[in-house]
């Protein structure tokens, strides 16, 4: 479950309280918690009623309430007469607890209790039930800044075991030395709700402030080009002076400072996409005319032609990507990777085929590519050889020889596409069937090198070497590099697809955090992997792999936990390991099935059931393959070992085929539009909002939005039928 975030306004500027207050407005922060101190229960006075009354008018927020006062029932009508959310009281300042509890309860709000560090759990057995939320203070009340009491994870435990015995639905708080360190500790134990104690500076997914804005300059350059770019150029010069002359003048965050780096950002992505789509640019004469062009890649054989990536040169030594379709003859057996041939051709933009609905124009600009020209035969001819290849080509006859190592070992027809597909990245042999089969059965993301492979290896790395660091501690740092070099020497081996890329990144943070013990924040790790991917290349954004890839994991993460927390924990530990392969694959779905139809028009109604089978047999091969080329000197013993792993292959075929017959097994013929993907996903966010807090202007928004969804899908049915 997303735990839900209550800023503290006792450590902010009160001086700027106004500025303040709108700036967790506009925050992802769900509620604002106010402590009152009566210098009598607290060694500290905070602020009254008056100060409260104005934090009221100026948030938009649930207000939770937090009374570090003696006899707080005597302010119960106050509380109620500022329109409080959350009414909080101690436990040690309530003799009559219950009473106290029902009259807040009589008064509209939801009552908390409050529970010092020395006061034990299990004193609320008997009003569990009766509580909303129960906060346990992190920190002996009454100052900020306080060392964190390590014993609140154990209490909070504790606390999930009497809510989850009782059959309470109480919350779960917790107030004084939350960080990210602590915080993540103490929602794995069982918290709902963190009170975070600097108001001025809670960000809780800071990272998606850089991405959005990116993000939309991307967008912007890729539809909305201009000619002039220096303009935008200049514009982020302007922006960043006053970045610059703002963080010099003040050391607060304000409305200048966040709009500043808004523009500076939509700038930087606008530029950036400029800059990759310039690459494609070229003055098209329509004329025949002869050229110097290098093949980049071996001959693809087509129907009937042979398509040769290369690039084509000018007379000023300017390249650019063309794909070469040279007519069949004899000759072009000879041609290889790197032949450096004259050919006399017409050199066209490319266009789109009007009888379908994909747009092989952006298709080829996202990839680099400039335009075609088909290249008659006898009109070309091979003038030479280069023998420097780049560290792309070399990996790619690297894997090759990899592929020829399986094919002497027996691998053959589609137990090697699939095996050579999950190893190497390399799809080229995989059959029209076999890809219909996998899709239909709903489990095409497993022939796509992705989290899931690199999850594999990183768990595999981890079982190995864990047990060594925990007994000799010096060896970590080292382990941890060596996993992190495997790590990215896999993914270049691959062909760096923009989800190995991803998935390589998020683990080689996450190896970093334990060398500190430290389980780093997912989502936000997430974030500024697509930001630093974004700025290397902004036309990834427009990659299906790269969205599928992100919105796969952000679901996982935002949806799975509240999923798991919906079923009931197994006794058994086979059990909770389908429960954890049910949930992901759920959450994975909701996420991705929204983009599936828009670009496939195919929805798999059996990937639960897929998926139970798929990844504990997928888990086997690539354990498998990595231990078969480990053990190549042992050659009988590595024989013996492809002949498992082909079993296993055959058996995994076996079974999708059989999935892919059963009745209903995916639902065709599905159409929607952009606008539509975006009113589904704004939905999703709304509900898990509402879910959070449940209230009913997030109810009445969730609804509206579903319903506009709802009505925008019916005018496009109409309409297109």
């Amino acid at each position: 479950m997303k735990p839900i975030i209550s800023p503290s306004i006792l450590s902010a500027d009160f001086a700027h309280l106004a500025d303040e207050i709108d700036m967790l407005n506009q925050s992802e922060a769900d509620w604002i918690h106010c402590d009152i101190m009566d210098g009598v229960f607290v060694p500290n006075i905070s602020f009254g009623f008056p100060v409260l009354k104005h934090v009221v008018k100026l948030s938009n927020k649930p207000l939770d309430v937090h009374l570090m006062i003696v006899q707080p029932e005597k302010f119960i009508p106050e509380i109620k007469a500022l329109g409080a959310y959350i009414m909080n009281v101690h436990y040690e300042t309530c003799p009559h607890l219950h009473r106290v509890i029902q009259q807040i309860r009589d008064a509209g709000m939801e009552p908390a209790v409050t529970l010092n560090p020395s006061t034990p759990v299990s004193l609320l057995k008997d009003i569990i039930n009766d509580v909303y939320m129960v906060l346990l203070m992190g920190v002996n009340p009454g100052f900020g800044g306080q060392k964190f009491i390590e014993n609140t994870v154990k209490k909070t435990r504790e606390l999930r075991d009497l809510i989850n015995e009782s059959g309470s639905r109480a919350l779960i708080e917790i107030d004084g030395g939350v960080n990210i360190n602590t915080g993540a500790r103490l929602i794995e134990a069982g918290a709902d709700v963190l009170v975070a104690g600097n108001a001025a500076a809670i960000q809780r997914h800071p990272s998606i402030r850089l991405l959005l804005p990116l993000v939309a300059g991307i967008i912007l350059g890729w539809y909305i080009p201009i000619s002039h770019v220096e303009w935008i150029c200049a514009i982020a010069l302007l922006t960043w002076v006053v970045l610059v002359i703002e963080r010099l003048l003040s050391k607060r965050q304000n409305w200048l400072f966040g709009s500043a780096l808004n523009v500076f950002l939509i700038c930087c992505g606008y530029i950036l996409t400029s800059w990759q789509l310039a690459k494609t640019e070229y003055n098209f004469t329509g004329k025949a005319n002869s050229y110097i062009a290098v093949v980049k890649e071996p001959p693809q054989e087509k129907p009937r032609t042979y398509l040769l990536p290369s690039d084509v040169y000018e007379q000023s030594g300017e390249s650019h990507r063309f794909l070469l379709y040279i007519a069949k003859d004899d000759a072009l057996t000879t041609i290889n990777r790197g032949d450096t041939i004259l050919v006399n051709t017409v050199l066209q933009a490319p266009s789109n085929d009007n009888t379908g609905d994909f747009d092989y124009v952006s298709y080829l600009k996202r990839k680099g590519v400039t335009g075609t020209a088909y290249v008659r035969a006898g009109h070309w001819q091979v003038r030479g050889h280069s023998k420097d290849t780049s560290w792309t080509q070399q990996l790619q006859d690297f894997r090759t020889i990899v592929i020829n190592k399986y094919k002497s070992l027996g691998f053959e027809g589609d137990e090697l596409a699939i095996l050579s597909a999950l190893t190497t990245g390399m799809k080229e042999e995989l059959s029209d069937e076999i890809r219909e089969v996998y899709s239909i059965a709903g489990v095409s993301h497993v022939l796509a090198l992705s989290g899931l492979h690199i999850g594999l290896i990183y768990g595999f790395m981890l079982l190995f070497l864990m047990p060594i660091w925990k007994h000799v501690a010096h060896l970590k740092p080292i382990f941890i590099c060596i996993i992190i070099i495997t790590l990215w020497a896999f993914a270049i081996f691959t062909g760096l697809s923009t989800s190995v890329v991803r998935s390589t990144i998020m683990f080689s943070l996450h190896a970093i955090a334990l060398m500190r013990e430290e389980r780093p924040a997912t989502l936000h790790v997430l974030t500024l992997t697509a930001f630093g991917m974004l700025l290397y290349n902004p036309l990834w954004l427009f990659d299906v792999g790269f969205q599928l890839s992100f919105i796969a994991v952000a679901a996982i993460i935002i949806l799975q936990p509240r999923l798991s927390a919906m079923l009931p924990e197994p006794c058994y530990g086979v059990i909770k390991k389908i429960k954890d392969i049910m949930t992901v694959s759920i959450a994975a779905q909701i996420g991705t099935a929204p983009l599936v139809i828009l670009y496939f028009h195919r929805f798999s109604t059996h990937f639960l059931l897929s998926n139970i089978v798929v990844l504990p047999l997928i888990t086997a091969i690539m354990y498998g393959a990595v231990i078969m080329l480990i053990i190549t000197p042992l050659s009988g013993f590595q024989q013996w070992l492809a002949d498992c792993i082909n079993s296993i292959i055959r058996i995994l075929n076996e079974l999708l085929h059989i999935l892919s017959r059963l009745p209903m097994a995916s639902i065709d013929n599905l159409w929607t539009n952009t606008l539509e993907i975006a009113l589904f996903y704004c939905c999703v966010y709304l509900f898990i909002r509402y879910l959070n807090l449940r209230t009913a202007p997030r109810a009445i928004s969730t609804l509206c939005v579903a319903w506009f969804l709802v009505g925008c899908h019916l005018v496009n049915t109409i309409i297109r039928f």
